[in-house]
């Protein structure tokens, strides 16, 4: 696995810099054995588990942009959008047009913005036309960021509570890669 092979490189240039090859191998064997852990969580849906394990391997190997995408992905599972676009921001600072990372940083916004324009639309007053223009946004926004659901509804929701439903699909898709 190509994250594997360059926790090995990491861990060894950091080991050879500081002059301590010794302590090399517990240190490589802790780290795989966490990020194991982390994925091994993820993978389950523990997302509590999954989120030590990568903040710990943040802390550990902090230039690893991986790390710090998983870590968003993660805190956005958990409903912390501003933690999950801290980490994807962190992540495409440590590598620049790091795709999955920008896309996710994306969705998370997006989510955001569609849970601003339910709430608008549900705040104001009956036939006011900012609420039923929020609705309409929070209703493109679904659509948007997920696709198939555009498949099911041939028409726009009259109504401001009918468009404040956000797919769930795209936790699943969006923000799991």
């Amino acid at each position: 696995m190509m994250i594997h092979t360059r926790i090995v490189r990491v861990i060894a240039l950091a080991a050879l810099l500081a002059g301590c090859a010794t302590s090399v191998p517990k240190q490589m064997e802790s780290i795989v054995a966490t990020q194991r852990e982390a994925d091994d969580a993820y993978a389950h849906g523990d997302m509590p588990l999954a989120l030590q394990r990568y903040q710990s391997l943040t802390k550990a190997l902090p230039k690893e942009a991986s790390y710090w995408f998983r870590l968003g992905n993660v805190q956005f599972k958990l409903m912390q959008p501003d933690a999950a676009i801290a980490s994807y921001q962190q992540a495409i600072t440590l590598r620049p047009g790091y795709t999955e990372a920008l896309y996710n940083l994306g969705i998370v916004r997006l989510r955001l913005a569609q849970a601003a324009f339910v709430q608008a639309s549900r705040q104001n007053a009956a036939h006011d036309p900012l609420a039923e223009r929020s609705a309409h946004f929070a209703y493109d926004i679904a659509i948007l960021t997920n696709p198939t659901a555009a498949a099911l509804h041939t028409d726009e929701p009259a109504t401001a509570t009918s468009s404040a439903q956000a797919p769930t699909s795209v936790q699943q898709r969006g923000a799991a890669q």
